[in-house]
């Protein structure tokens, strides 16, 4: 078995399960001695995916039935919170929830926002503990407060899908944009089907197509699936135009 090294690159697991898609955080390098902290971390994170009938209809639910897919990314961190973190990485490719969840939980606790967004992960999908919705709301909003990408996007897919908070399309909104702005292609995914079905906002196929075209050009396959549904309701002049938005789209820092 190849060993996992603080600068070795991240890997996939596939698991399959019926439930929630939250986003994933792209894989980076170490960020060299220049910044405090070295060694890495991988994180816990799912992709989305669609079955069944046309994913614009307005009459499926959104985003409540996916395969996952857990992917470990990489990020620089002290060398005691790196091997902590990794044992919980480890104890989790082995199915073995309990531990895991014993060696994220220390680290959530003292704030860290990345075991934050797994803890929130274990408890929405009950893996090492009964599943509670609300408790992973508590650890999403922790490590989403921080800015952790992975969390705003599940953060924000729970207020979609009324899970353990009421359903707000307001608020779902207001995380899936601010993790469409540090690149999480799952949140941008989840834009382009609010606006596609008009879901807290007017529905606007042409905001619907920007949205999947950048979550495109970030790795999602499910937003090129979604671009070529649209595409089939819109004419020649709307597509440009929102091609024309998605290249000129830039994040906003807040």
């Amino acid at each position: 078995m190849r060993q996992v090294t603080p600068c070795s690159k991240g890997y996939r697991r596939k698991r399959e399960r019926r439930g929630k898609a939250s986003g994933p955080i792209r894989s980076r390098g170490c960020r060299g001695s220049g910044e405090s902290g070295a060694g890495e971390r991988r994180v816990a994170a799912v992709s989305s995916r669609t079955d069944g009938d046309d994913p614009l209809s307005d009459d499926r639910p959104i985003s409540l039935r996916f395969p996952i897919a857990l992917v470990l990314s990489i990020i620089c961190l002290a060398a005691p919170v790196w091997a902590d973190f990794k044992a919980g990485v480890d104890a989790y490719l082995r199915e073995d929830y309990p531990k895991a969840l014993r060696e994220w939980r220390p680290l959530a606790v003292q704030g860290d926002a990345d075991a934050q967004q797994n803890l929130g992960w274990l408890y929405e999908n009950g893996l090492g503990m009964p599943q509670d919705s609300l408790q992973a709301r508590q650890w999403y909003e922790k490590a989403a407060a921080q800015g952790q990408a992975n969390a705003q996007q599940n953060l924000g897919t729970l207020y979609l899908n009324g899970d353990g908070v009421p359903k707000d399309y307001e608020q779902a909104l207001r995380w899936f944009r601010l993790a469409a702005n540090k690149g999480n292609a799952f949140a941008l995914t989840k834009l382009c089907l609010m606006y596609a079905r008009g879901k807290g906002v007017p529905q606007d196929f042409v905001q619907a197509h920007m949205w999947c075209d950048l979550a495109t050009a970030n790795g999602d396959k499910m937003g090129a699936s979604l671009r070529e549904n649209l595409a089939d309701k819109m004419t020649p002049a709307q597509i440009a135009e929102a091609q024309q938005l998605a290249r000129e789209w830039k994040p906003k820092s807040k």
